[in-house]
C-alpha cells in the first residue's frame, strides 16, 4: 500500500517563507563558483543526518535561531549541530542562499565550521563550503552536499568532506 506525505501546516508555512525569501541564482555569492562535483582528496569524509530542533517553524525568530541537530558517521562518529545564521531578504528564483555554523562533536576529533552555500527548494539539494574555524582540522576547507529527505522536520542527509583542495 502506497502512503502519501501530508505536510503539516507548519511545514507549509516554512515552504512559503522560503519561497518568498529566495533570490535568483546569479546572486549566489562567488564562493559557490568554486564548488565542483569531486572531493579533491578530502582527508575526512562524514555522513550526516540532521533534523530541525528549534525554534518553531512559525516563530518570527526562525531565520536567526534555527538549529538542526543530528549525527555524523563514516570516518568519525559523533554528534553535529548546525545553526542557521539568517535568511536572505531578496526575492526570486528557486535557490535560497544559506549560511551555517556547524559543530561536530567527536571527542578529540571535534571541530567547528562556518559554511556558506545554497539550498534548492525545488530539488531539496543543499550545497555549501567554507572553512574549519576550530578543532582538529582548523584552517582546512569543508564541503557539504546534502538533500532534504523529510519536510515535516526539515531533515537533511548528506556528506561532509573535510580537507583537501576545496
Amino acid at each position: 500500500m502506497k502512503t502519501y506525505f501530508k505536510p503539516t501546516f507548519a511545514a507549509l508555512i516554512v515552504i512559503l517563507i522560503l519561497v518568498g525569501l529566495t533570490f535568483s541564482y546569479s546572486s549566489i555569492p562567488n564562493v559557490l563558483a568554486r564548488i565542483d562535483d569531486d572531493d579533491n582528496g578530502a582527508h575526512t569524509k562524514l555522513t550526516f543526518d540532521l533534523s530541525l530542533i528549534g525554534p518553531s517553524l512559525c516563530d518570527p525568530a526562525f531565520g536567526e535561531l534555527a538549529t538542526w541537530q543530528g549525527t555524523v558517521g563514516k570516518d568519525l562518529h559523533g554528534d553535529v549541530r548546525a545553526r542557521l545564521r539568517g535568511l536572505p531578504l531578496t526575492l526570486g528564483g528557486e535557490v535560497v542562499p544559506v549560511q551555517f555554523d556547524w559543530v561536530v562533536t567527536a571527542g578529540g576529533l571535534s571541530f567547528k565550521a562556518r559554511l556558506d552555500g545554497s539550498w534548492n527548494i525545488q530539488t531539496g539539494k543543499l550545497d555549501m563550503n567554507g572553512d574549519i574555524t576550530e578543532g582538529i582540522h582548523a584552517g582546512e576547507r569543508a564541503r557539504v552536499k546534502g538533500k532534504l529527505v523529510d519536510l515535516r522536520d526539515l531533515r537533511f542527509k548528506g556528506e561532509m568532506h573535510v580537507g583537501g583542495n576545496h
